[in-house]
């Protein structure tokens, strides 16, 4: 439909060359055909490279499926001989995925200083930077973060690096509202006997989302020049994506484009166009990907941005609308290589030796085959060597013991298990050799120390020593893009925000975020929210802290002249560590102490409910040592936060009451 293909006679791209376009001639301007040119030698600059490199991936993805590369199908082989190819590296790959993805992230905002920044500047910046984590948190976590940072890193571990855009995503939906309407019920004499609330049905248009979101690239629709060493440095970079019509026409509507009624009838100039190799949909499905789509190719450069559909209709061109400076894009390889933008993929070091272990099995296969088939010598001047039957019991008449004998496989039997050890060791080097998890199987390799504990101890180590590394090469990325995101943020976003947190309890409560307390620069990090030993040790610091605070209180309270342990806040940081973000429900309000009078002449010594009322902050007999303690930590004149911080104070204050999510 959208791309008509050229049988030679279409319009070439010289400027001042019109467009036949249903009965009408699309005769852009000389500058618009200037920026349609710019595209094409782009895009033509970018197949010099390009076009290997996605033969390569495709290559790539073949050995991660176990599809023999220059098989289309996999059909049987002809004769006994096997052709198994078994996927091994699809369990490699799963297996470092489980380890380099991070599900449900947590992060972590600093303030940037400034050169003409001020100490009063910086502690207002930081003071905001809750609310800056807990807005990205939350765009992150609408965004469906954690299945497309694994299709992120699954990309990369097979192509060798993986693209990333940034965006403003802004959906809306009509939905039905149902309202309720009091309705009068009369009786026969019309006399009003009930009120009814009656349902009325209409549409809304609804708001879903406006915010920011990520989308990841594949490789093969992404292009920049062959000399480029950084995504930022490059002088340009082509986006390529495949839409429907009525997707541009809706987009035309909305403002976005324009001349989107030219590109049904233009035909396709495949010379300057980016080529669509068949791949993986064909070889899977029997599909093509670009069926009945229009093809859009996005020129970026750090100030601007140029679309052109089918390489022919220019659709946009202005500047660039997202970021100031830098293109929209981030790109990450867990292996990166030296002084250029592709890294080397996992699989590209792992296909040769999934090779060798497919021809070792296939030989193995064929040499059981033939030891488990007995081969029968018959002589040759033997009447009919039908006449032997095989079957168990059967009973042959020869004239001599030779005439009929079973040929001897031992040898070949013996060829079939000397293979064993060396697919062994293929699986172990499989398992190794890219950082791979060993000893979880009963695979053997020789590079592996010893078999004991110690040497077991040190290779795992080293392995998950190597994933931690590209588990960082991932999580920068996806630092550039929580940074992306508060740049969207503070350039787009106007009018104040609900949201939601969310602790590990599973309650909920409401934090209210308006524009300007996000405009300062900030950089953000990435913080392990998933490890598990981590947050053990942290609740375990916590717990310990909080003992010792609870054997120091009584002897703070005695000899700490007039200075007590606020111990509500060790709870407070124990209960944080524990995830729960409505720790007040756990406080109650003390009753008044009944002191009994002391002797005269001599202090009474200190009993349990005068080290109870030192722990809350008073005195014994009811007396107040610290009124700002005392006061707690709503009242104006405390210095003391309720959570030690006053960006936390500040937060509370904000925060709606704590509901069960």
């Amino acid at each position: 439909m959208a791309r008509a293909r050229s049988n030679g006679s279409g319009p070439s791209s010289n400027a001042g060359s019109p467009l036949a376009v249903d009965g009408r001639d699309y005769n852009p301007s000389e500058t618009d055909q200037a920026i349609i040119r710019e595209v094409q030698d782009c895009i033509t600059e970018g197949k010099r490279w390009h076009n290997q490199f996605v033969w390569r991936v495709e290559r790539r993805y073949d050995a991660w499926r176990g599809l023999q590369p220059d098989a289309v199908d996999n059909a049987k082989p002809q004769g006994w001989r096997s052709n198994q190819h078994p996927p091994y590296l699809i369990n490699i790959v799963e297996g470092m995925l489980a380890s380099l993805e991070e599900v449900n992230p947590q992060w972590n905002v600093v303030p940037r200083a400034l050169p003409e920044m001020t100490a009063q500047d910086m502690a207002h910046a930081a003071d905001n930077a809750d609310f800056v984590s807990a807005l990205i948190t939350h765009q992150m976590r609408i965004d469906n973060f954690g299945a497309k940072a694994g299709m992120y890193a699954h990309q990369d571990l097979v192509a060798g690096f993986s693209p990333m855009k940034i965006h403003w995503l802004k959906q809306t939906a009509e939905r039905p509202l149902l309202t309720e309407t009091p309705e009068l019920i009369y009786d026969e004499t019309g006399g009003t006997i009930d009120i009814a609330n009656k349902l009325n049905e209409s549409k809304q248009d609804v708001v879903l989302r406006d915010d920011p979101t990520m989308e990841v690239r594949d490789v093969r629709d992404f292009m920049f020049p062959e000399s480029a060493t950084d995504i930022q440095k490059a002088p340009w970079v082509i986006d390529r994506t495949f839409v429907t019509y009525e997707t541009l026409e809706r987009m035309q509507a909305l403002g976005v484009y324009q001349n989107v009624e030219y590109i049904k009838e233009t035909r396709y100039d495949e010379t300057h166009a980016g080529s669509v190799q068949p791949g993986r949909e064909l070889k899977l499905r029997n599909a093509d990907r670009t069926r009945g789509l229009v093809e859009i190719c996005e020129r970026w450069t750090n100030d601007s941005c140029s679309t052109v559909a089918n390489n022919m209709v220019l659709l946009r061109h202005g500047a660039n609308p997202l970021f100031v400076g830098r293109k929209p894009f981030v790109i990450a390889s867990a292996i990166p290589d030296l002084f250029q933008i592709p890294g080397v993929s996992v699989i590209e070091g792992l296909a040769g030796m999934q090779e060798m272990l497919w021809t070792l099995m296939n030989m193995r296969l064929d040499a059981t085959r033939i030891a488990a088939s007995v081969i029968t010598l018959i002589r040759g001047d033997v009447d009919n060597a039908e006449d032997y039957e095989f079957a168990p019991e059967a009973q042959w008449i020869v004239p001599d013991p030779n005439a009929v004998k079973p040929l001897d496989l031992s040898a070949v039997a013996q060829a079939a298990a000397s293979t064993l050890q060396a697919e062994g060791l293929l699986r172990g080097d499989i398992q190794n050799v890219m950082g791979g998890l060993p000893f979880t199987g009963s695979a053997q390799s020789q590079t592996q120390p010893t078999n004991t504990a110690t040497g077991v101890s040190i290779v795992t180590n080293i392995a998950q020593a190597i994933l931690a590394r590209r588990k960082t090469m991932y999580q920068r990325a996806f630092a550039q893009a929580a940074q992306m995101f508060l740049e969207l943020d503070q350039k787009l976003l106007r009018e104040e925000r609900l949201v939601p947190i969310f602790g590990m309890a599973g309650e909920k409560r409401l934090m209210e975020v308006f524009p300007t307390d996000i405009q300062a620069i900030y950089d953000i990090e990435l913080e392990l929210s998933e490890d598990s030993q981590l947050r053990a040790e942290r609740r375990a610091e916590k717990q310990s802290l909080l003992t010792i605070a609870l054997q120091g209180a009584p002897i703070m309270a005695q000899f700490g002249g007039g200075v007590n342990l606020n111990l509500k806040a060790f709870w407070e940081e124990l209960l944080d560590a524990f995830g729960l973000v409505n720790t007040q429900k756990f406080f109650a309000a003390a009753p008044s102490p009944q002191q009994p009078a002391a002797a005269p002449g001599m202090g009474s010594p200190p009993n349990a409910q005068s080290i109870l009322d030192q722990m809350a902050g008073g005195a014994p007999g009811g007396g107040i040592t610290n009124p700002s303690l005392a006061a707690g930590p709503s009242a104006p004149s405390s210095p003391v936060s309720m959570s030690g911080s006053a960006a936390m104070q500040r937060a509370l204050s904000r925060v709606g009451a704590g509901r069960s999510a």
